[in-house]
């Protein structure tokens, strides 16, 4: 009995950490307060009129009147009655939203972390790290709960397909059928699709594998158990994902029939509107260090800022100070609006190079490989021969905007390098002197390049925002800003 409880007891208090964590952090939840969520807010006006159709009548109205004169309302407010899924959904939410949301990131990476071999309590405090990243945090902040909802079964999706790649078929198919089948659920199929992206370069892994060691036909069983988990996922989800791609060829994801500029055209969004929201390249170093480029486009930057101390010192009264240094758009680099940077932490970027230096074999490769094309395809219009070459011929990519959010893959790879690498120095895997090397190219890497931005950071940058221009404020308050 003792035995049995010593081996359950990690995953007792994992489960009670990612639930307590985040409820720590939401605790106005357990008060009853909402979340105020812009594009909730926004989403609740646009389905108003279905809703209260709804209520009404008790049936479902797939037209709404009261957006753009009336449209379809598939993928505003329509209920999948088939979709037995949002049940065990439902179940899974149990802490209650939005708090759910990091709980089920957390065990999502918590378990993909288990079926890599690693021990429950690094595997535990892997997946806090995971669940903390700030993109997480800021998503459910601005309302996109959809994307946050998708990108927490992305893990598990992960670690039921290499569970099955590793000879477990049973096992595998239901955790890979089930988050695949919950993933699509979220609604979110941008999410999805990188999410895919980082399977496939997973998939390719285990499959030069199979052909190094002779192993195609385990290999070819493992890969139909999975194209059956995943026609289960996606037969779950048939009507919606069925009225989503329908819909989507009558909508600026479909081909345009205009013709005034084929340079920015493709099969689906014009290329400037795809590439709107663009990572900076010198933006990258965020997912190092937090607010490199000045945090979000609305910062409280307190009172005691040189901003707040400027426009007392130039007559301008308390009480109109006060909401003007609340809402500074402290923001610089080239994205026209961003609530926050997607930071990993630094410990888990150290962690990450730590493991490019420790890790044996070509498994790191291939991770290294899919984080560095979603950092450059995050860069958008600042790198268009990458982006151009897959917004054009890559299949379904130019559907979806914002292309700075296939970061999510970089979020998922860097933290399950580093934790792997992690599990090998607690292994004993990694020798002393090894150990110590890596650890010095580590630290001289990462700490190198936060010391060369805290020493020279601002003889290298200009700290023009994108959004200057469009301010209308006096020179000196955006000078005060640059400070």
């Amino acid at each position: 009995m003792n035995t049995k409880f010593s081996r359950i007891k990690p995953h007792l208090v994992a489960l009670l950490l990612f639930m307590a964590i985040p409820l720590a952090y939401f605790y106005p939840q357990l008060q009853g307060k909402k979340l105020a969520q812009h594009d909730i807010a926004m989403w609740k006006g646009s389905a108003k009129e279905i809703l209260d159709y709804k209520e009404k009548t008790g049936e479902e109205s797939l037209w709404t009147n009261s957006m753009f004169g009336g449209m379809p309302a598939y993928l505003i407010s329509a209920n999948y009655k088939g979709n037995l899924l949002k049940h065990v959904d439902k179940f899974l939410n149990v802490v209650g939203r939005p708090a759910s949301y990091i709980f089920l990131t957390m065990l999502g990476f918590y378990i993909l972390l288990l079926v890599f071999g690693v021990n429950p309590w690094i595997s535990m405090v892997g997946a806090i790290a995971y669940g903390l990243s700030t993109y997480f945090l800021i998503v459910i902040g601005a309302g996109h709960n959809a994307k946050i909802h998708a990108i927490a079964y992305i893990a598990p999706t992960i670690a039921g397909m290499v569970l099955t790649l590793r000879g477990k078929l049973f096992a595998g198919l239901a955790i890979f059928g089930m988050a695949l089948g919950l993933n699509l659920n979220a609604g979110h199929p941008q999410i999805t699709y990188y999410g895919a992206l980082a399977m496939a370069s997973i998939y390719i892994y285990f499959f030069v594998e199979a052909i190094k060691t002779k192993a195609l036909k385990a290999f070819t069983k493992a890969t139909g158990v999975l194209i059956i988990g995943a026609v289960l996922a996606f037969g779950a989800n048939f009507t919606y994902l069925w009225f989503t791609n329908d819909y989507g060829k009558d909508t600026i994801r479909g081909k345009s029939e205009l013709t005034h500029n084929r340079n920015v055209q493709t099969s689906g969004l014009d290329k400037d509107y795809a590439t709107q929201w663009s990572y900076g390249i010198a933006e990258t170093f965020n997912l190092l260090i937090p607010n490199l480029m000045g945090g979000s486009t609305t910062m409280d930057v307190g009172e005691k800022s040189e901003t707040f101390q400027f426009l007392r010192q130039n007559g301008v009264p308390y009480n109109q100070v006060v909401p003007i240094v609340k809402n500074l758009p402290t923001y610089w680099g080239p994205q026209p609006s961003t609530s926050g940077p997607v930071y990993i932490g630094a410990i888990v970027i150290f962690l990450f190079v730590f493991g490019m230096f420790t890790l044996k074999g070509k498994f790191k490769w291939y991770l290294f490989g899919v984080t560095l094309l979603a950092i450059m395809l995050s860069w958008g219009k600042h790198f268009n021969f990458l982006t151009d070459l897959f917004l054009d011929y890559f299949p379904f990519y130019n559907k979806f905007r914002t292309v700075s959010m296939i970061l999510v893959i970089a979020e998922l790879t860097i933290p399950l390098v580093g934790f792997l690498a992690l599990k090998d120095v607690v292994d004993g895997k990694v020798t002393k002197g090894d150990f110590w090397k890596a650890f010095r190219w580590s630290l001289g890497l990462v700490g190198g390049v936060c010391l060369l931005f805290m020493l020279v950071g601002k003889g290298m940058f200009s700290f023009n925002g994108a959004i200057d221009s469009q301010l209308g404020w006096p020179k000196e308050i955006i000078e005060v800003l640059k400070n």
